[in-house]
């Protein structure tokens, strides 16, 4: 979480929405206060800043499909996920959630839970959470920040990878995150009109 406490603005990051991107620009203006967890969930941040409910909040949503693959791609960059990672790629696999079960039940203690928070906890809680769309990064993030004197700061792309997810969005991919991020897939809908496909 990122904060500006003489302006009541926050910036709450689910992982895989362009947070140290968000982040490093943000950190150009002075006034900013950066809460250690990056992608601290509304109770946490709450936790840090108890008036946050006084603030402008936004946080940035992702189509969720996309957002997924971004993070297991990701991961294939981690030594211990390199062997089992190459499930992702099998042709051989009967559906998604197999995948799933493999990496995540042997993983989830060493960080793979964060990843699978879905991007509606952010926005389901006691704080009024504004989205800003990840397909309009620059000018969402630029509308975000009028007043705060970032203007002439250029925003850069931090941590991109090699791949944006697009390219892995088989089928097979849409139907598992159409189930497992029901919910984040209608809040997607609901806030910008638009669905997961393949």
């Amino acid at each position: 979480m990122v904060l500006f406490k003489g302006h009541k603005v926050a910036f709450l990051f689910p992982s895989k929405t362009g947070s140290t991107t968000a982040a490093k620009f943000l950190m150009n203006c002075k006034d900013a206060v950066v809460f250690d967890d990056r992608h601290a969930t509304p109770e946490r941040a709450i936790e840090f800043e108890p008036n946050l409910s006084e603030y402008k909040v936004y946080s940035f949503l992702r189509n969720p499909a996309e957002r997924f693959v971004s993070g297991i791609l990701m991961f294939k960059e981690y030594k211990y996920t390199q062997q089992l990672i190459k499930v992702f790629s099998r042709n051989d696999i009967a559906d998604y959630k197999d995948f799933i079960e493999v990496y995540y039940e042997r993983h989830k203690d060493v960080n793979f839970a964060g990843l699978l928070f879905p991007q509606v906890r952010y926005f389901n809680s006691d704080l009024e959470v504004t989205a800003l769309d990840f397909d309009n990064y620059e000018s969402e993030l630029r509308k975000a920040t009028v007043g705060l004197g970032l203007d002439d700061f250029p925003i850069g792309w931090e941590n991109k990878g090699a791949y944006d997810g697009k390219k892995e969005m088989a089928k097979k991919v849409v139907s598992y995150v159409k189930t497992k991020y029901a919910e984040d897939c209608e809040l997607w809908f609901q806030k910008f009109g638009r669905r997961i496909d393949a």
